[in-house]
């Protein structure tokens, strides 16, 4: 079983919320666990990135907020990584096709996100990343 981890506290999240929003600004999380969106939720968060490991209540509760999800599109780890890597990535691209199916489900507001948006070697993957996401 990998051990998830929570990196900020729920008074750093909000002092993050509070200080984007003095700039006129909003913040937006890198996080995948129930326990990791509800707590950007609590803080303020207005948009989630990735989210492929939500269960179907934390979704719903995205819905009920009006909370954006970023979800992405995601391929397994390359075999030139360890063990232990390509099976924390399979878990996250296992679990996009249940994220996906719930936030249709649940009427989730969407975007489209890429972490290689600016990585030259990946940008030819970007058009079939998207096809990914016609389902």
């Amino acid at each position: 079983m990998t051990r998830w981890v929570s990196q900020y506290t729920l008074d750093e999240m909000k002092a993050a919320v509070e200080a984007a929003d003095d700039w006129g600004t909003y913040v937006t999380v890198h996080a995948y666990t129930p326990k990791s969106v509800r707590r950007a939720l609590e803080a303020g968060v207005k948009c989630i990135e990735h989210g492929q490991l939500l269960d179907e209540a934390t979704m719903k509760l995205l819905a009920d907020k009006g909370i954006w999800l970023s979800l992405q599109a995601l391929d397994e780890a390359p075999a030139t990584q360890t063990e232990d890597v390509k099976a924390k990535k399979h878990q996250v691209v296992a679990g996009t096709d249940n994220a996906f199916k719930w936030a249709r489900k649940c009427n989730v507001k969407l975007a489209w996100g890429t972490d290689i948006l600016f990585n030259p070697a990946q940008n030819k993957n970007q058009n079939s990343d998207i096809l990914k996401l016609k389902q």
